[in-house]
């Protein structure tokens, strides 16, 4: 069902002073830089800290290869998304969960993979 790790969300109200932590304290390169967030590269994966009206629990981004298969499966287990499957501007579609203890999900299927 996955096939790789996108990113790691951090949305936040304190936009500045996370991108601080994690480029001075942390180290890490900015990979690129979006209206509103900042990408970095934490070697493999990358972690997006993205301006938020308020603090919201980090989000696990991970690479579906079919999304309708994945929300079936997830709805076979009892577990039912958060958001409605969405499609992107860059033809990209995503999904949110959260998983039991609390874990939040974004399941994201490439454009270029099957709908």
């Amino acid at each position: 069902m996955v096939a790789g790790v996108d990113t790691l969300l951090i949305p936040t109200r304190a936009y500045a002073d996370a991108v601080r932590f994690h480029r001075d304290v942390l180290g890490l390169p900015i990979a690129f830089e979006l209206p509103g967030a900042s990408v970095f590269d934490a070697g493999g994966i990358t972690i997006t800290v993205a301006r938020a009206a308020q603090d919201a629990p980090p989000l696990l981004s991970l690479y579906v290869d079919d999304l309708a298969a994945a929300l079936r499966r997830l709805r076979e287990h009892g577990i039912e998304p958060e958001t409605a499957p969405e499609l992107l501007g860059n033809g990209a579609m995503v999904a949110t969960l959260r998983a039991p203890g609390g874990a939040r999900y974004g399941l994201y299927q490439r454009p270029d993979e099957p709908a």
